[in-house]
């Protein structure tokens, strides 16, 4: 997705951990990547969507 870095989920060493979360925070491409997606999924109102959702699927079950 170009938003970080892949890494072994349990092989790495604390070194590789800093040095990859230093590589992310001075990475200009991902920053820009990472405002992009941010303002798109604020956009999308999920946390709303989700809110009506549960609600209708509550009503639902108890009507």
């Amino acid at each position: 997705t170009g938003h970080g870095f892949k890494m072994d989920r349990y092989a790495w060493s604390d070194e590789e951990m800093e040095a990859k979360i230093t590589a992310m925070l001075s990475d200009k491409k991902i920053k820009a990547r990472l405002k992009k997606t941010s303002k798109s999924m604020r956009s999308k109102h999920g946390p709303t969507k989700a809110a009506k959702v549960i609600d209708r699927l509550t009503r639902r079950r108890l009507a």
